[in-house]
């Protein structure tokens, strides 16, 4: 009897949802409703992303312009280096690439060869 009550408990369930899916008749305010705040929720979120995007864009972009005054107010020389090894020692053409800050201090300092080797020699 339990399962015979249970069963159609299930097929009236099963009529009402099949009703409701072939219905013709329009969606009630409160469907409307909550479709309505599900875009508006999802407008604001791809807002709110577009805005962070421009943002980070933005960080980024005056990062680079720093980096990139910072390499255009390198100051390149020419010299020569001497590299001592024990009793051996060789003196070499370099170009000498330094950056310093407003006080003078030495920010960052590289030395390349001037004349490097052919690949292979």
């Amino acid at each position: 009897m339990m399962k015979a009550r249970m069963r159609q408990h299930i097929t009236n369930g099963m009529q009402h949802v099949r009703v409701r899916l072939t219905s013709t008749r329009g969606d009630t305010l409160a469907e409307v409703l909550v479709a309505m705040m599900i875009a508006v929720l999802a407008t604001v979120l791809l807002a709110t992303m577009v805005m962070t995007s421009l943002n980070v864009s933005a960080t980024n972009e005056r990062a680079q312009q720093q980096a990139y005054q910072a390499q255009s107010t390198m100051v390149q020389k020419e010299g020569t280096a001497t590299i001592t090894l024990g009793d051996a020692s060789e003196t070499i053409d370099v170009k000498v690439f330094r950056s310093t800050d407003e006080s003078g201090a030495v920010l960052f300092e590289r030395y390349e060869n001037a004349n490097p080797r052919p690949d292979g020699a």
